[in-house]
């Protein structure tokens, strides 16, 4: 959200805020929460620290009639659109 360009709502205002505040200790965060205990708990420490990373990839998998579907940008989903999955 804080690399969109365009008017902001309040509420992704707060979130962007939130978000920088935060951005320096994301991974440890994440790594301490709730979930994020509970995945290390079961094995899943990988997973806790890939999902912790930032600007990785290029493209923002979309879920979209049960299925992921790449995001190509430029506005809403209609029905009628297609795109090639994932």
């Amino acid at each position: 959200m804080s690399l969109q360009e365009g008017e902001k709502s309040p509420e992704a205002k707060v979130c962007i805020g939130a978000f920088l505040l935060s951005k320096s200790k994301l991974e440890k965060l994440i790594w301490e929460c709730g979930s994020g205990r509970e995945l290390r708990e079961r094995g899943f420490e990988a997973d806790v620290k890939h999902c912790s990373r930032l600007n990785v990839y290029q493209t923002v998998p979309f879920f979209k009639n049960n299925q992921f579907v790449q995001y190509f940008g430029g506005g809403l989903f209609n029905e009628s659109d297609t795109y090639p999955t994932v």
